[in-house]
């Protein structure tokens, strides 16, 4: 994220653990989210990103650790005394209370004037798009709109923290990718703090200013999505942000060359990887330039002779799952676009040239 004048760690999580028993959840998390910031949890089930939530919103108790929020020690404070509203994936409605009186009774219980109870309702209706349907019960709603719902109730005590656990994953495609646009714009529109969890990396990518990717209970990587998808720092990381081909093999320092079976592709020579032994190639499925019919293709770099085992249509592109003719059994993707897989008549058993474009390569350590 690119912070702006005056920004500040609205949010600051120092040392945070968490076991069950013997069993470690989460392992020494810190992790600093910014004023206004919008910010990801991402990672696969059992990775720990729901407890640590949870931890935050006071529902679960840390082992070890602090937790900070506005200046303020905040680590062992009971849910009620913190400051933030939270979603859940089941929306969580009072089946007998309107949308309006779902939103407003957080205000109720405050104890807020009535004058004020109906302002605020009546702008976070309008804020969520539902003024029409203020007298519609749960049940007469479809899904994304309890979710709206759901989602103005949590801001109704205008929160300093807003707290999303996974809260479009029971909604169909379609909804959800509007909800992801609709749930932007109000936070920053609010200019408000908030940490979502999702398994979902397309949620993650498209919504937050930075992701945390989580693995087996530790933080992997932290950037903004651009930067995790260009510059993955773990083979993890690299192939749960997006699809990222990992070849083994070896490397070999001094030519600044990767050796994958009987075949070189040369690295640049500016590379800084000190291992030398075995390594993991990666490259991106689009990033792989395939070549039908070129002369002297033998003198180019990075050049494997493939078979197309499978073609998958995914709209503006074709992914190609090809295979070296000497390893059948290890696949790698390229993403080619529809015309040129149409126009050359590619199909299933067809053999082909493709190309790894070198400035495109990275190298990951290998503990296989």
């Amino acid at each position: 994220m690119i912070k702006k004048e005056g920004s500040f760690k609205y949010l600051e999580i120092k040392n945070i653990s968490k076991n069950f028993g013997e069993t470690f959840v989460l392992k020494n998390i810190h992790l600093d989210v910014f004023k206004g910031e919008f910010l990801c949890l991402l990672g696969p089930s059992g990775c720990g990103k729901t407890t640590l939530l949870r931890i935050i919103s006071g529902l679960e108790r840390q082992t070890n650790g602090d937790i900070v929020q506005d200046g303020l020690l905040i680590s062992n404070s009971p849910t009620e005394k913190r400051d933030f509203g939270i979603v859940f994936q089941s929306y969580a409605l009072f089946p007998n209370l309107n949308a309006k009186q779902n939103i407003a009774y957080g205000l109720e219980n405050k104890k807020i004037n009535k004058k004020e109870i109906e302002k605020r309702t009546n702008n976070l209706l309008r804020l969520v798009g539902l003024e029409k349907y203020s007298d519609q019960f749960p049940s007469q709603l479809s899904g994304g709109q309890q979710q709206r719902v759901a989602l103005a109730r949590a801001m109704a005590l205008s929160p300093g923290l807003l707290l999303l656990d996974e809260p479009l994953s029971a909604l169909d495609a379609q909804v959800r990718s509007k909800l992801r646009n609709e749930i932007k714009l109000i936070q920053k529109k609010l200019n408000l703090t908030t940490i979502m969890v999702t398994h979902d990396q397309t949620e993650a990518l498209s919504m937050a200013d930075r992701v945390v990717v989580m693995e087996r209970g530790h933080i992997a990587q932290i950037g903004t999505p651009f930067e995790l998808y260009k510059n993955p720092i773990t083979p993890f990381v690299a192939d749960f942000i997006g699809k990222m081909n990992l070849l083994k093999g070896k490397y070999d320092k001094k030519n600044c060359v990767f050796y994958y079976l009987n075949n070189r592709f040369l690295i640049s020579q500016n590379t800084e990887y000190s291992f030398l032994e075995n390594c993991l190639l990666g490259i991106r499925p689009e990033d792989i330039e395939i070549i039908k019919f070129r002369k002297n293709i033998e003198k180019e770099e990075n050049i494997l002779k493939v078979k197309i085992k499978e073609i998958t249509y995914l709209g503006t592109i074709f992914r190609l799952t090809v295979v070296l003719e000497s390893k059948l059994e290890e696949n790698i993707f390229v993403d080619v676009i529809s015309n040129q897989v149409i126009s050359n008549n590619l199909k299933i058993g067809d053999f082909i040239d493709i190309k790894l474009k070198k400035e495109k390569i990275k190298l990951f350590e290998s503990n296989l």
